[in-house]
């Protein structure tokens, strides 16, 4: 003989559900049925049951039953430090919070993975260790990252029920230091002494766009020549290595050097020896002029007669 057996069911803050009619298989005196529910996760799902024999007499209620449900993994925090957060160095320490509400955290399985250039490999390595108490659970991990902006991390856990997530992917920001070029004074240049040198450093570069400080020194002394991208100087006879320190935001710094080599001035002078020569080929040259001269008015004298005296 068959009874009748209906269900009703309540997720989470609604309403119970009108009750519907179920099939139901087997013999008397016990019955068994099966039906499809659709439920939501979380653990606040109920059904209830009634049914009435084949005598028609019911409805006779059944208890309400709790159900857990959980189809998805563990949920994730933000990841710190955050993108935009520069670091001084490669060495950073990466912190996530991670939980499972409804069945719990199996703090086995959790995994990371990170790269330095973006392309996050298929390996995933455990997490050495969790902190925090059975709800929300803490990770703490030491990377090594490149300078730039191409480092990612990732992790990933599963709950008791073997359900798995993955966080987003969180990229890091590690300093870029700046490279120092030295555009003037060049090497092959020869400078005298009480001649403004100019220190210029318009080639110096930085990849992270930051501010920078520039340092003139040179060998041999403790007194910096001067400071800023592009200063002017004068140097004693001598030769000088000359170097620039260009320092970031974060104390990164680059140098550069160059050799320079400052003569002494020597003023012009003028030769009196030079000057009585050329005097003399003057001289030389009216006395020839006067004897021309002389000679060509005396041949064109004649003699007068000779006379009696």
């Amino acid at each position: 003989a068959m009874a009748t057996i209906e269900f009703r069911q309540l997720t989470g803050d609604g309403e119970w559900t009108e009750w519907a009619t179920v099939g139901m298989a087997g013999t008397l005196p016990f019955d068994r049925f099966s039906h499809e529910v659709e439920f939501l996760d979380g653990d606040d799902n109920r059904i209830q049951f009634r049914g009435w024999d084949v005598a028609g007499n019911g409805p006779g209620p059944s208890d309400e039953f709790v159900l857990v449900v959980d189809t998805t993994g563990p949920e994730f925090g933000e990841i710190a430090p955050g993108p935009e957060e520069k670091q001084a160095g490669p060495d950073v320490t990466v912190t996530v919070s991670l939980w499972d509400i409804i069945v719990g955290l199996d703090p086995t399985t959790i995994e990371y993975r990170f790269a330095t250039d973006g392309d996050l490999p298929e390996e995933w390595s455990p997490v050495p260790g969790l902190m925090g108490d059975d709800g929300i659970h803490g990770v703490q991990v030491s990377i090594t990252f490149a300078p730039g902006k191409d480092n990612a991390v990732q992790f990933r856990a599963s709950d008791l029920l073997g359900n798995m997530a993955e966080s987003g992917v969180a990229t890091f920001w590690v300093n870029r230091a700046p490279v120092a070029a030295i555009r003037n004074p060049v090497s092959t240049e020869i400078y005298v002494e009480n001649d403004p040198v100019t220190l210029n450093a318009n080639g110096t570069s930085d990849a992270d766009g930051d501010d920078l400080n520039y340092t003139w020194s040179m060998e041999g002394t403790d007194v910096p020549v001067g400071y800023g991208k592009v200063l002017t100087t004068t140097l004693v006879p001598g030769v000088y290595n000359i170097t620039l320190v260009v320092r970031d935001d974060m104390d990164a710094e680059d140098t550069s050097s160059v050799r320079v080599t400052v003569e002494e001035y020597v003023p012009p002078t003028t030769s009196i020896a030079g000057s009585s020569w050329w005097l003399l080929l003057i001289l030389l040259a009216v006395i020839v002029v006067a004897v021309v001269v002389f000679y060509k008015r005396n041949q064109n004298r004649q003699w007068d007669e000779w006379e009696e005296v």
